[in-house]
């Protein structure tokens, strides 16, 4: 399998400027009802540790607490859960999913592992991923992906936009090195439809 490529320059935020992010695929492997924590990918699971922080928040700029996020993608071998029919997950059994809100100042954060990459069909490689819907009141459901400058098959994906990849930073601790990143999020006002004029009597 394909080695992802160090990165070679600092962490760059994916910056919007208050334009609504980009939207993409939901994918064949969404489900419901994934448990409410920061933690994506199972306690010890194989990988390189990855941390993607962020805030949500409007078109005008305004922080949107208590926004619901969902995140689902693959393990770092690049399977996810419920990729095999002959074998199901069990309905309240989830693996490398989570959803959490975000606190009063719009921020997240989470921690996994870098996902790794997978084949779509027999020509078509999906570069490793994580995917996204984001909801919050009065505003428009957002359903994206996030992706990984320096990542194998980045420029042959599919679904892959330049708006939603980021870089990620080599980053040391006490525990361990990890991957940081930062993906902000901008989501687009739910329009009110205007009401429909009142017809005139006649006399």
């Amino acid at each position: 399998m394909a080695k992802r490529r160090t990165p070679t320059r600092h962490i760059e935020d994916v910056e919007h400027k208050h334009h609504p992010t980009a939207g993409d695929v939901l994918g064949p492997f969404y489900r419901r009802g994934a448990p409410f924590c920061t933690r994506v990918s199972p306690l010890l699971a194989p990988g390189d540790v990855l941390v993607v922080s962020g805030h949500v928040s409007s078109e005008t700029g305004e922080p949107l607490r208590a926004a619901l996020i969902e995140i689902w993608q693959a393990s770092a071998a690049g399977h996810y859960d419920n990729d095999d029919p002959a074998h199901p997950p069990l309905p309240n059994k989830f693996t490398y999913r989570a959803r959490f809100k975000t606190d009063r100042d719009g921020y997240y954060e989470f921690e996994t592992v870098y996902p790794g990459p997978y084949k779509m069909d027999e020509r078509t490689w999906r570069t490793p991923h994580i995917h996204y819907r984001v909801h919050a009141r009065h505003h428009k459901l957002l359903t994206t992906q996030l992706f990984f400058d320096g990542a194998p098959y980045l420029d042959t994906d599919p679904f892959r936009k330049a708006s939603l990849t980021i870089r990620l930073q080599a980053t040391q601790a006490p525990a361990g090195a990890y991957w940081r990143g930062k993906f902000n999020i901008v989501l687009a006002r739910q329009r009110r439809s205007a009401a429909p004029a009142k017809r005139r009597s006649r006399a």
